[in-house]
């Protein structure tokens, strides 16, 4: 017969033989006890049979092949079989470990100084929670907005890390919704720097005035500029600005609000003011804008008037009064003429920005004055 049909009528006769015995806890059993035909098959399956039978019929722990039989080419050019290796399982697991860490131990890391495997870091000390929290929180100071509320929902840890103070002291509102049901959250986190570039703010006047309210004593710097729906208006701004204590705004950037005269007459009442923005007001008149650069000619660095269209050589003569300008903007400013932009450029020395575009007084020469 073949060699498929002798294993296979081996392993019957195994079985039959393993159903026939009737042991006992007190029974010996031995080897050669046990009697089977076997066919004429290699000497090395008879002894293999056997020793399983005896295993099985006295209660010892099965065995495991690891390596079949299979045909094993030599060297001669004769073909042979190789003989099965048995172990128990406790031996399978204790290989399958050693191998485990022989494989981890070759994927490790090389140091390039020593030459010597880097010990692995666990899955906990290789993320985001394996660092401190100063690092942690350096991190989530560089993130935007949304992607730090998404940050403070992923753990415990991280949402009592993304509560800090400290990441809300610049909040950067810009193209966002601000609404009656974010106002509580944005007063809670007391931000320093507030900035609502074409946000979509429908807010009451009410409203507006808890905002300002709150958030006057600690605020320093205030940037407004229109988006599609903007309840905010520049003189209602400046008149609830007035109403409360501001001595640390420093930076007041109200964009094409619609400021007037009433404005402005109400910001003296700011004791620290650094950088005016008033683009856009077309309604502002020097009546009122030039008590503004007097009182502040001292502390004021940047200076925006673009688009002023009311304004005349008079504001020009008292803005060269403030000689710590470095930033000035004067475009589309129609009124003023062509000396008043000499005398800017002779009597400010720290001047760097300087922007009059769009400006027909402005001749190529003034350019090349300094």
């Amino acid at each position: 017969p073949s060699l498929s049909d002798s294993f296979t009528q081996l392993l019957l006769e195994a079985e039959r033989a393993i159903q026939s015995i009737d042991c006992t806890e007190s029974d010996q059993l031995a080897a050669d006890d046990i009697t089977l035909q076997f066919p004429k098959v290699s000497m090395s399956y008879q002894d293999d049979v056997i020793e399983s039978c005896v295993r099985a019929s006295t209660g010892e722990p099965p065995l495991v092949t690891v390596r079949p039989y299979e045909r094993h080419w030599k060297r001669s050019g004769v073909y042979q079989w190789r003989k099965p290796a048995y172990v128990s399982a406790s031996e399978v697991v204790e290989r399958s470990v050693r191998r485990r860490s022989r494989v981890q131990k070759s994927r490790a890391p090389v140091d390039v100084k020593t030459k010597k495997p880097r010990i692995p870091l666990t899955h906990h000390e290789s993320t985001l929670l394996g660092l401190p929290n100063e690092l942690i929180h350096l991190i989530l100071s560089y993130l935007p907005l949304p992607s730090l509320l998404s940050a403070a929902t992923a753990c415990k840890r991280l949402s009592l890390l993304a509560s800090s103070p400290f990441l809300y002291s610049h909040l950067n509102l810009a193209r966002m919704s601000l609404s009656t049901h974010n106002l509580h959250w944005i007063i809670s986190k007391q931000p320093k720097h507030l900035d609502l570039t074409n946000s979509i703010i429908t807010l009451t006047d009410s409203q507006t005035d808890t905002l300002v309210q709150y958030l006057a004593p600690n605020l320093q710097s205030l940037s407004l500029y229109p988006g599609t729906a903007y309840t905010l208006k520049g003189d209602q701004i400046c008149h609830l600005l007035s109403r409360h204590d501001t001595q640390y705004l420093t930076s007041l950037q109200l964009n094409w609000v619609g400021v007037t005269d009433y404005g402005l007459s109400c910001l003296q009442s700011l004791t620290a003011l650094t950088t005016l923005s008033l683009a856009g007001s077309n309604h502002v008149t020097d009546q009122a804008v030039i008590p503004i650069l007097l009182k502040f000619q001292t502390t004021l660095t940047s200076l925006d008037l673009n688009s002023c269209i009311q304004l005349t050589n008079k504001t020009g003569h008292v803005i060269s009064t403030c000689v710590h300008l470095s930033s000035l903007g004067l475009a589309t400013c129609y009124k003023m003429t062509d000396k008043v932009f000499k005398q800017l450029l002779a009597s400010l020395p720290l001047l760097q920005h300087l922007d009059l575009h769009s400006n027909p007084a402005v001749c190529k020469i003034t350019l090349f004055l300094r």
